[in-house]
C-alpha cells in the first residue's frame, strides 16, 4: 500500500525521532545497514528516509557487530 506524502514524510522524521532516542541512552551503538555494513548516521537517516519513500517502515534491532553493540535497521512494508 502506498502512502501519502505527508505520511510518508511523517514517517521517516518520526523514525529519525526514534533513532535519535535510541543513540541518545547509548551513543556507543555503531549503526549497521540490512546488508551487515557498517553505515554513519547520516547514511542511516538517508536509507531511513529513502525506505519511507517506498513506503516502508524501519525497525531497529539491537546486536553485536565485530564484537561491539550495534544498532542495525530492517525495513518492511507497512500494510
Amino acid at each position: 500500500m502506498s502512502l501519502s506524502n505527508t505520511a510518508k514524510e511523517m514517517l521517516w522524521i518520526g523514525s529519525w525521532n526514534d533513532l535519535d532516542e535510541i543513540l541518545s541512552a547509548n551513543n556507543s551503538l555503531m549503526l549497521v545497514a540490512p546488508d551487515w555494513s557498517e553505515m554513519s548516521l547520516d547514511d542511516a537517516q538517508g536509507t531511513i528516509q529513502d525506505h519511507a519513500y517506498e513506503s516502508q517502515k524501519v525497525q531497529f534491532c539491537r546486536t553485536y557487530y565485530r564484537g561491539k553493540p550495534a544498532l542495525r535497521l530492517t525495513f518492511f512494508d507497512r500494510d
